[in-house]
C-alpha cells in the first residue's frame, strides 16, 4: 500500500491515462470520502477529506435518485447472491466484492474484522455484517488462547487496544473485550496464598 501526498496523488491520477474511472464513493465519517478508481494501470483506492467545496449542484429528479436506484440496486444484489456471482463480476455491474462469500471470507482471514476491511477498502462495517450474515459467516471468530495471552501481555506492557488489535489482526472491541474478562479473571487466579 503506497502512502502518498496530494502531489504524489495528482501525479499518479494523471498518469493513469484517459481511462481513469470511479467505481465507488463511500463516506467514512463526517467529511470523510473512501474513493476507488480503476484504469488501464490498476486500481487506486484513497481517502480524501472534504474541506471546501468549490461548486455544487444538485438536480431534483422527477423520481427520487434513492427510491429509483435501491430498487434496481437491491434486485440486482439479490441476483448477484443467489446466483453466486464472483467479486470480479460483481465490479463488473458496479457491486461491491464482498456479495462474493469467497470474497468475504478470504477478507476476514486476511484482515481479521469487518473494521479493518471497513478501514482498507472503506466498505460500511454494517453492510458488511449484512452480507456475512447472507452467508452465515460468524461475526465473531474464535480466538484461540495464545491470541489471548498475546493480546494479555501486550496490554500488561502499555501497548494501545488499537494497536494491539492492528498487530493481531482482531477488532479493538475485541481486545477491549479480552482485556476485561483477563481484569476478571485475575482476582480468582492469584486468590489466598
Amino acid at each position: 500500500m503506497l502512502n502518498a501526498s496530494c502531489t504524489d496523488l495528482a501525479s499518479i491520477l494523471v498518469g493513469a491515462g484517459a481511462s481513469l474511472a470511479i467505481k465507488r464513493i463511500g463516506t467514512l465519517s463526517g467529511s470523510k470520502l473512501c474513493i476507488t478508481l480503476e484504469g488501464e494501470r490498476g486500481r487506486f483506492v484513497f481517502v480524501a477529506s472534504i474541506t471546501e467545496v468549490l461548486e455544487c449542484e444538485v438536480e431534483s429528479p422527477a423520481t427520487p435518485y434513492r427510491e429509483k436506484r435501491t430498487g434496481e440496486r437491491d434486485s440486482l444484489m439479490h441476483t448477484a447472491i443467489e446466483q453466486g456471482w464472483t467479486a470480479d463480476t460483481l465490479q463488473a455491474h458496479g457491486l461491491p466484492p464482498y456479495l462474493d462469500e469467497k470474497w468475504l471470507r478470504k477478507a476476514l482471514e486476511t484482515h481479521g474484522s469487518f473494521a479493518e476491511i471497513q478501514r482498507v477498502y472503506g466498505y460500511c462495517d454494517s453492510a458488511l455484517s449484512r452480507a456475512a450474515y447472507k452467508f452465515n459467516i460468524m461475526r465473531r471468530p474464535h480466538i484461540d488462547d495464545k491470541v489471548k495471552q498475546q493480546a494479555a501481555r501486550m496490554l500488561a506492557e502499555g501497548q494501545s487496544a488499537a494497536s494491539i488489535a492492528r498487530q493481531l489482526g482482531i477488532s479493538k472491541p475485541t481486545v477491549l473485550r479480552l482485556n476485561k474478562s483477563c481484569r476478571t479473571k485475575s482476582p480468582q487466579s492469584t486468590g489466598a496464598a
